[in-house]
């Protein structure tokens, strides 16, 4: 998949923090012998301290060298062994994807960036200071948008089809607490709005846009959007307990997909840094 290089447009904020995770372990030469064992034993002893049943870990060098393993259990029950197949949620790091699916709309002449929300969504308002003001598509993907990290309680609980589009209605009429573009606030529903434009203007459902335009072409065949899915392959959930990792099965926001609901694996991983790096 490619995208044209363009001066005006900056990586939104979660890739480019993506990329920069990826260069300290760029800069040295892969792990082996003793400096790998020790490599190891620290992973596993910050798993120890931070309560963490399993984890892959996913190197790739600027040669194209890949290193994906696991380390502890997907199901601590059945000590179940995490493995390169072993499928997590992603939580926030959903939304590299999802401003991935923005720009190559971006790129295609269907969005621009610059032009306020009510452009692509007629219905939706927003006021600060009890004055009616313009977010633009920029501002949501950048975390500028001015909306309150407290609007998570918006977001839509229920798998229905249309859980994307009733979290952003419920959203609309919201009063900001920054002027659009003053100040970074993070709040997760910015990227459901950016993703229910996907949904508007591409003219299928978000998941399905993702899953056909960025995931397939990635070669991301295992990876899926959704937190509903049935595979032996899906890592159990856990919280922190009195003193350890419990099994928690969280609850099912389907109006959350574009924000926290991409589910993928080791080997995936490996190909979504390897294309984000060039290689």
């Amino acid at each position: 998949m490619n995208f044209r290089k363009t001066a005006r447009f900056e990586l939104p904020i979660f890739i480019f923090m993506l990329m920069l995770l990826c260069i300290p372990i760029l800069a040295e030469k892969e792990p082996a012998g003793d400096n790998f064992k020790e490599f190891e034993l620290k992973v596993q002893e910050l798993m120890e301290d931070g309560d963490i049943p399993g984890l892959v870990l996913v190197l790739v060098k600027e040669d194209g060298t890949q290193l994906i393993k696991g380390y502890g259990y997907s199901d601590e029950e059945q000590m179940k062994p995490v493995q390169q197949e072993t499928l997590f949620e992603l939580a926030s790091c959903s939304k590299a994807f999802t401003a991935l699916a923005a720009l190559k709309l971006e790129q295609e002449g269907v969005l621009d960036f610059d032009l306020p929300i009510s452009e692509y969504l007629p219905w939706f308002k927003a006021y600060y200071q009890n004055k009616e003001v313009n977010i633009t598509l920029r501002q949501f993907l950048y975390q500028t948008s001015g909306i309150p990290w407290s609007s998570v309680e918006k977001i839509y609980k229920g798998n229905e089809k249309d859980g994307l589009e009733r979290s952003i209605k419920s959203l609309s009429g919201i009063h900001l607490e920054n002027r659009p573009g003053a100040k970074f606030e993070y709040a997760t529903i910015n990227y459901d709005v950016v993703g229910l434009v996907i949904e508007k203007t591409a003219g299928i459902r978000f998941e399905d846009y993702l899953k056909n335009n960025v995931l397939i072409p990635l070669g991301m065949k295992d990876t899926v959007v959704g937190r509903e899915i049935e595979s032996p392959e899906k890592a159990v959930g856990y919280k922190i307990g009195f003193f350890d990792a419990i099994p928690y099965d969280a609850p099912v926001y389907g109006g959350n997909d574009p924000a926290g609901y991409v589910v993928s694996n080791g080997k995936d991983m490996a190909r979504w840094l390897s294309w984000h790096l060039g290689l």
